[in-house]
């Protein structure tokens, strides 16, 4: 049985407030309020996936999750749900393991070109961690509909906040923002680590959003420990 502190009530009351406000340029690309999603790698089962499923939080209605074993010890899980918009990932002792979140349509038929500059208005992906380990890497990879590929990555400084993108650096590599088939966000997990993804978005910088998911964050943080989910 999942037993939540009274704080964490508190917490997740807010949530609404943890998104930034739209200006009329906020793209979700994944809130997570919808698809329960229960994934474990292990020894024996060093790969498992979740493809194709439906889901109108995300970006294009379907979303792909993968959790990769990548160390010889115990497991690595991923959870959605009971966690409220959120989803959760992580590696047991002496383990480490690799989550994949990949959207990219129906049977990757593609998200349509859509515009994440929203005309040019936004600047940015954002990856808002409730809570995070630190040092682990995370990894954004787009690809547009002229074929072109762009990967780049980021080491988790650790405790809730966000991790942005900037798009002129993407831009600059090759990549034709407005015009989008695919993407995929990864995280290469430390041993025993955790981390807890709330949204992920790209919008106008707003740092005040920050000093949200601070205070958000340490109930939740309580709330998705290992042993809270099963």
């Amino acid at each position: 049985m999942i037993r939540i502190a009274p704080i964490t009530y508190f917490c997740l009351a807010t949530i609404a407030l943890a998104l930034p406000s739209a200006h009329g340029s906020l793209i979700v690309i994944d809130s997570f309020e919808d698809g329960t999603i229960a994934l474990e790698a292990t020894n024996s089962t060093p790969n498992v996936q979740l493809l194709n499923q439906p889901t109108t939080s995300a970006i294009g209605g379907y979303r792909d999750t993968a959790v990769i074993l990548s160390s010889d010890y115990l497991s690595a899980q991923a959870n959605s749900n009971p966690i409220p918009n959120a989803i959760a990932f992580s590696s047991g002792s002496q383990s480490t393991g690799v989550f994949a979140l990949v959207y990219a349509g129906i049977d990757h038929s593609g998200l349509n070109g859509v515009d994440l500059t929203d005309g040019g208005t936004n600047r940015q992906i954002t990856v808002n961690f409730a809570a995070a380990d630190l040092g682990a890497e995370i990894q954004l990879a787009l690809w547009d509909t002229f074929d072109s590929y762009i990967a780049t990555s980021q080491t988790l400084p650790g405790g809730p906040g966000l991790v942005s993108f900037p798009f002129l650096n993407l831009s600059n590599q090759g990549i034709d923002l407005t015009s989008i088939k695919a993407i995929e966000v990864n995280i290469l997990g430390q041993e025993e680590g955790d981390y807890t993804i709330n949204s992920i978005y790209a919008t106008v910088p707003e740092p005040t959003t920050l000093m949200i998911w601070s205070a958000f964050g340490v109930g939740v943080a309580l709330f998705i420990r290992r042993n809270g989910v099963t």
